[in-house]
């Protein structure tokens, strides 16, 4: 099912049938972290956007929820020193990179990595920003701090026992047994490190971590469907409850109000050269599909300038 993406055909009959319709100004090339910002802020300074994306469109139901479900789900590349050996289909959900020094797992999906990963949103310490590795932009706090806000905002990025003004939190965390154990646990490794207090190693601290959850109710719908988190520990198998808040809950959504053009999904990119055609070669097993913001936004979202 696809609530915010189409099928690629009807993008391909609008540039054969009417030559010319389909310009645009920008092609974002994949719906993960970068994509998606840079998607809703090309979109919000008035620019129509493509988001072209090699995965699937996933929502709550389609993710995998036991073991019998999740060999569909994932695909792999192993280097090796005689070659590269591919196994799993092309549009899998887990797309492992495994190569002769390093490793990477990729969500293959709209979305991207947003919908396999815990949504644990914790800001990095200022001192990894002081290394003299990082650009002297990146040194300054103040300028910092602002984006730090705003991601966490527009991610909306929510703490177990922090509750906004007006809404509750239907789930306790902290009755958990889960939890207790994790804090018994930490408590044992504070008080280790206190027995050797000029041992080199890091500092223990134990709190709710913010993540991209729906943690407080009533859930907003504005942006999709939305309900709040049953503790269910699905996250980074894709959630099949509305409660996470992935980029297809948050960014995306934003980006289509905010008049994007069109997201292609699944298609491989492979060539894109201003004032010519983009080419894509859409992916075996999965027809290519892309999101036409002002059709599906005012029929999902009730947007009256689209």
């Amino acid at each position: 099912m696809n609530w915010l993406s189409q099928n690629a055909e009807a993008l391909i009959a609008k540039c054969t049938d009417t030559p010319g319709t389909a310009a645009v100004d920008v092609v974002v090339v994949g719906s993960g972290y970068g994509g998606a910002v840079a998607a809703l802020r090309f979109a919000e300074h008035g620019q129509s956007v493509y988001v072209l994306e090699r995965g699937d469109e996933y929502v709550s139901g389609d993710f995998p929820n036991d073991l019998s479900q999740i060999g569909k789900h994932v695909r792999s590349e192993m280097a090796a020193a005689t070659g590269v050996t591919v196994q799993g289909y092309e549009s899998a959900l887990f797309d492992f990179r495994i190569g002769l020094r390093a490793g990477a797992l990729i969500g293959n999906g709209l979305g991207g990595g947003s919908l396999i990963n815990a949504g644990v949103g914790l800001q990095p310490d200022p001192k990894v920003f002081k290394q003299e590795e990082w650009p002297a932009a990146l040194h300054q706090d103040e300028g910092l701090n602002y984006w730090f806000a705003k991601a966490t905002g527009e991610h909306e990025l929510q703490t177990a026992g922090r509750i906004t003004k007006g809404l509750t939190q239907p789930l306790n965390i902290f009755d958990t047994k889960k939890y207790q154990s994790m804090q018994k646990l930490a408590g044992l490794a504070a008080a280790r490190k206190n027995r050797k207090p000029n041992s080199v190693g890091t500092e223990v601290l134990f709190e709710p971590a913010p993540i991209a959850v729906k943690l407080d109710s009533p859930a907003r719908q504005d942006l999709g469907p939305r309900e709040p988190c049953i503790s269910c520990g699905d996250c980074v198998t894709g959630c099949n409850n509305k409660a996470k808040l992935s980029l297809t809950s948050t960014y995306l959504p934003q980006a289509f109000k905010a008049d994007c053009g069109a997201a292609e999904t699944p298609a491989a990119c492979f060539a894109i050269a201003p004032g010519v055609a983009i080419q894509t070669r859409p992916e075996s097993r999965a027809a290519a599909t892309f999101c036409k913001a002002r059709r599906k936004c005012a029929r999902r979202y009730g947007c009256p300038t689209m």
